[in-house]
């Protein structure tokens, strides 16, 4: 079925026939803030002096936020909730309850908020679920100014784990990476999760990769830096791939990404999609990143409420 600019035909794509040009300068314009390219040349200069701090600056740069003022309606829609506090390590968060019914977990990605599944909130309620708006440390209503994926992979996890599971898991872009890890080394990765994937990188590697080059940083620092990131945190950076997480969950997953996304590449979906998985793909075109439409939440809440699981072929 198609509709003005969203195709719902489950088309499995494969690697070659989804490669697409990236567009950095629309990507620079877009999502960062103007000046963000001298960032990127002073952490190349520092990295003729220490390798090190090169390194530190770059996960740091990957890593910072400053939350958004919020507007009169945005602090009305976080009132409509049941606020929860959570704290994990020296890192606290919000999470916001609405609705009664099993519990849809909505995580959003970087430099986001929950507010972006302001939308999705009452449908997820109307279909009888309670949704769990999350917003993650330096993001939304939650204190600080830096989030590291791997501590958003733990505040996932531990989402899940003090709900002792949850019902559906939707996401979007790195949110759909730390969902799926922290789901995956939750005490619940057996339940059968139905899990929503939107506009996703494959893993970090790519993710990280895919911002350094837009930005201007040196792949001499880029090199070092994966070497770095397992004294940086508590696992080498492949550890952090969504595709290589999958098969230690029982979860039905769908996958969503926009043909126009300017932000993840057309090659992730491949990756993605060539792991043995079972996984629905739906393809939009001219959504763009954020992937807003009545008709992909619609599709969203389809999933999360259908109760079979599916079993596909994927295209090599």
């Amino acid at each position: 079925m198609t509709t003005s600019n969203v195709i719902l035909d489950h088309e499995l794509i494969s690697h070659k026939s989804i490669e697409k040009n990236e567009n950095d300068e629309r990507l620079l314009k877009t999502y960062f803030p103007k000046g963000i390219t001298y960032l990127g040349l002073f952490i190349n200069c520092i990295f003729q002096i220490s390798s090190n701090w090169a390194a530190r600056l770059t996960m740091f740069m990957f890593s910072i936020n400053i939350p958004k003022k919020l507007k009169e309606k945005d602090r009305s829609f976080y009132d409509r909730g049941v606020k929860q506090n959570f704290k994990q390590g020296k890192y606290r968060f919000n999470v916001y309850e609405y609705g009664n019914g099993p519990k849809v977990l909505l995580v959003h990605g970087w430099t986001c908020g929950g507010l972006r599944w302001a939308s999705y909130v009452d449908k997820v309620v109307n279909a009888g679920y309670t949704a769990l708006v999350m917003d993650a440390p330096a993001h939304g209503t939650s204190p600080g100014y830096s989030l590291p994926v791997p501590e958003y992979v733990l505040c996932v996890k531990e989402v899940i784990n003090s709900y002792s599971g949850v019902h559906a898991i939707v996401s979007h872009s790195m949110g759909s990476i730390v969902s799926t890890i922290g789901l995956s080394k939750s005490d619940f990765n057996q339940n059968d999760t139905k899990l929503v994937l939107m506009n996703s990188f494959a893993d970090c590697d790519s993710l990280i990769s895919r911002f350094a080059k837009c930005i201007g940083v040196d792949d001499r620092v880029m090199q070092h830096t994966r070497k770095w990131i397992e004294e940086y945190t508590y696992a080498p950076l492949d550890y952090f791939s969504l595709v290589g997480h999958l098969s230690n969950i029982e979860a039905k997953v769908l996958l969503i990404s926009d043909s126009k996304d300017i932000v993840v590449p057309q090659r992730e979906v491949g990756k993605i999609l060539s792991s043995e998985y079972p996984i629905e793909f739906v393809q939009t075109k001219g959504l763009g990143h954020r992937l807003k439409s009545a008709e992909i939440e619609n599709r969203v809440i389809d999933h999360i409420s259908s109760n079979s699981r599916l079993q596909l072929s994927i295209a090599n």
